[in-house]
Formats: C-alpha cells, sequence, structure tokens
C-alpha cells in the first residue's frame, strides 16, 4: 500500500507539535497574612497578632499617666487573585512620653509560596514609603521575590521610593515577601511619631513557546520530502 506524502506530512507535523500544557501556570502552595503589635506606656503594655484574613486592621493603645503610645497596622489582600498579586500595607507608632516609658513595635507581612509550571514573565511595581526615622524611631520596608530556577528582585529601604521589575520566571518553587515596620524605643521623653507602608501589584503572562530543535527538524524533514515529491510528480513521464 503506497502512503500519500501528504498524509505523511501530516503525520509529521502531528509528532512535531507538543500538545498543549492545561495545567494552571501557577500553583499557589501557602499564603500567610500577618500584623503584629506591641505596644508600652509605663506598666501598661498590650500585645496582639492577627493572621490569615484577606483585610487585616488593628490598633492599640498604651496609657499610664501622662505617657500614651498608639501602635497600628494594616494588610490589604482582598485583590488577590490565583495568578496575580494586589497587596496593600501600613504601620505606624505615635507615643507621647514625660517619663520616658512609651514606645512600640508594628509589623505588617505578607508571604506567599508558589509553583512555576511553565515559563512565565513576571510584571512587579509598586509604591513603598518610611517616615520619621532618627536615633529612636524605626520604619522600613522590603519586597522580596526568590527562587532556585530563577533570580527574581530584592528591594528594600526606609525612604519613599516606586521600584520596578520584570523578568523570566523558569519552573520552579518561589517565594514572594512583603514587609512594612515601625518601631519606637521606650527610652526617650516627648512626643514623636514613624510609619512605613506599601501598595504593590505583581503579575504574570505566559511566554510564546519556541518549537523544540527536534521538532523543527522532523517539520523540516518533512516539507523536503513533500516539495521533493511535487518535483517528480511535475517530470514528463519517459
Amino acid at each position: 500500500m503506497r502512503i500519500s506524502t501528504g498524509r505523511l506530512l501530516l503525520g509529521v507535523l502531528f509528532s512535531a507539535t507538543a500538545l498543549p500544557a492545561f495545567a494552571d501556570p501557577i500553583t499557589m502552595i501557602s499564603v500567610r497574612r500577618t500584623i503584629a503589635l506591641d505596644i508600652t506606656a509605663g506598666g501598661d503594655s498590650h500585645t496582639e497578632e492577627l493572621r490569615d484574613q484577606a483585610l487585616l486592621s488593628d490598633s492599640l493603645t498604651a496609657t499610664s499617666g501622662a505617657d500614651t503610645a498608639t501602635a497600628s497596622a494594616r494588610l490589604d489582600t482582598t485583590q488577590l487573585l490565583p495568578n496575580d498579586f494586589a497587596v496593600g500595607g501600613d504601620t505606624s507608632i505615635r507615643h507621647n512620653s514625660t517619663a520616658g516609658t512609651s514606645g512600640g513595635f508594628a509589623q505588617s507581612t505578607f508571604a506567599a509560596e508558589f509553583d512555576v509550571n511553565r515559563p512565565l514573565q513576571y510584571s512587579f511595581g509598586g509604591t513603598f514609603s518610611a517616615s520619621g526615622n532618627d536615633a529612636t524611631h524605626r520604619s522600613e520596608w522590603m519586597a522580596v521575590l526568590q527562587g532556585a530556577a530563577s533570580q527574581g528582585f530584592s528591594f528594600s529601604g526606609d525612604n519613599t521610593s516606586g521600584p520596578q521589575a520584570m523578568g523570566l520566571l523558569m519552573p520552579g518553587r518561589y517565594t514572594f515577601f512583603l514587609q512594612a515596620q515601625s518601631s519606637a524605643d521606650r527610652l526617650q521623653i516627648g512626643s514623636g511619631e514613624t510609619s512605613a507602608g506599601f501598595n504593590i501589584g505583581l503579575g504574570f503572562s505566559e511566554v510564546a513557546a519556541t518549537p523544540e530543535p527536534g521538532s523543527m527538524l522532523l517539520l523540516g524533514t518533512g516539507l523536503a520530502g513533500l516539495v521533493a515529491r511535487r518535483r517528480q510528480l511535475r517530470k514528463p513521464h519517459a
């Protein structure tokens, strides 16, 4: 039985074309959301930690005589999608002390661990701020994307900034980490305020597939066979 060149070429084309990947481009392993507060004024102290809610927000106040201190923190992940991150958060400490006994700590943390199942382009951008830093007040922020398969990014600071990054993530496991924190020492007299915050977006898009060399060789061989067959058919019969 003779096999037509057209059928042979179709067979080569199907063997050279990879089957579509139906798996999600990203598999989420875990998401951790936390805000933590620790506040003191004289003998009045309060500590609290909230976690694992799309919207976290809290404020604590400590009072002892004329000394007062307030710590607040917020973390908003209500716009979190399976393959994209939109996160906002902030922290602040405000205090007033006549005896040098008021101060505190506030922190907002977001961490996600996920698997990238096929090459993806990532795009990151955000606004970060920190203010009120001096010898006894400290606010700072951090944003990190890291994995063993590809180099991501790492940004941190104690100022106002708008970092951006783009790159390629190869298949593997990655961690995306965000944090803002503020603190004020208790050994001071007077008043003060320090704060930190961020609003970020991290998105992913598919990378156009490039045919493998082996597939291109098979396809080229099939096309060459078809051209040769057509030439033979055009030759006049003896």
